[in-house]
């Protein structure tokens, strides 16, 4: 928006969830600190009570308890104060994407009056203006950067607080680079930068034609030449300009169809879904290595997405094939893919079906 960014306020927040998903999952924390005149100016903090109880891995990861969660007020108590608390100043958070996710599909079902908030990442300003200084954009390693003390990681007290640390010294950067109005940001960062620094998804592509067999091979070279950064890279707006005579599939459990199903709104997978020709589904044990991560009712969520994906892509008219995510053809080349998926990655880390037996 068209906002001096010397003079705005800012609010720099952190939620806790019991999970990635804006449309399963409940805010458990909401915490948040104002910024004016580069100095903190005020602080907001609140337990939610999501009206179940929560997993193991929910209080492992954020040390809250049951027991913290006993008197605290519902979601449509805390997030009205939270957005008393807001007003009109430019929201602030690391991985904005996800925080205000929870908070848009929160608002829709509390059936509080849509706005979009100015918004500002930053995940995305560390990774397109520190990235020759950073390997990882994680909240610790910028803060580490950054030299701000992160006490408590993945508490929305201590994460909204060091975020606010962090943000100052960014916005003092922004400032110097000439960088002075709220909607300058997006223009500064150049398409031809953005592109390296985004997650990606995977797509599958089918030859219709001649004319399509040809636009296959641009493609291809233009992933291994042109947009070639931690391995090749498919643009949206470069398949657009060689899409005729090709038919593009949602992929697998790393497709955006998919990722749209498990984590966002009903909206967003709308959306998603719109983009592809033909929509691919497989069936409930090609996505057995999430259930740890759903939980005791994995193969219920697992099946409600699966059907959601099916019940949006028929109201939009898309085709949708079964598939079975096949990376062999043959029994006996499946030690091959063990080999592979239990390698670990260039640059640490490994597959994500590394963990599933």
């Amino acid at each position: 928006k068209d906002i001096d960014l010397r003079k705005a306020t800012y609010v720099v927040f952190d939620i806790e969830t019991t999970g990635l998903s804006s449309e399963r999952d409940k805010i458990i924390e909401i915490s948040a600190v104002k910024v004016s005149n580069m100095q903190i100016s005020g602080e907001f903090s609140s337990f939610v009570n999501p009206g179940q109880k929560l997993s193991q891995f929910t209080t492992s990861l954020t040390s809250i308890t049951d027991q913290d969660l006993i008197g605290a007020p519902n979601i449509d108590e805390a997030l009205l104060k939270f957005l008393s608390f807001v007003e009109d100043a430019i929201l602030v958070a690391h991985n904005a994407s996800f925080d205000m996710g929870h908070i848009y599909a929160n608002m829709k079902r509390l059936g509080i009056k849509a706005q979009t908030f100015p918004v500002i990442d930053t995940l995305n300003i560390a990774r397109y203006f520190y990235n020759q200084d950073l390997k990882r954009y994680n909240l610790k390693a910028v803060a580490k950067l950054f030299k701000v003390k992160l006490e408590q990681h993945h508490r929305a007290t201590d994460d909204a607080m060091a975020t606010a640390n962090i943000f100052i010294q960014m916005l003092s950067d922004l400032l110097k680079k000439g960088i002075e109005n709220h909607q300058d940001i997006n223009k500064t960062i150049q398409l031809n930068e953005a592109w390296r620094h985004g997650f990606t998804n995977h797509i599958n592509v089918i030859v219709q034609n001649q004319v399509g067999y040809k636009n296959l091979f641009k493609l291809i070279s233009d992933t291994l030449t042109d947009h070639f950064y931690d391995g090749p890279r498919l643009l949206k707006q470069t398949i657009e300009t060689y899409r005729e005579g090709l038919l593009f599939g949602s992929g697998c459990y790393k497709g955006m169809v998919f990722e749209a199903a498990l984590n966002k709104s009903k909206d967003d997978l709308r959306r998603a879904i719109l983009f592809y020709d033909y929509i691919e589904v497989q069936p409930p044990i090609a996505y057995r290595h999430l259930k740890s991560d759903l939980g005791p009712d994995a193969d219920l969520i697992i099946e409600s997405m699966i059907k959601d994906i099916i019940s949006i892509a028929k109201e939009e008219n898309k085709l949708v094939i079964a598939t079975g995510d096949v990376h062999y053809l043959n029994e006996s080349d499946a030690i091959y893919r063990d080999i592979y998926i239990r390698t670990k990655l260039v640059g640490g880390g490994t597959h994500d079906l590394a963990r599933y037996d």
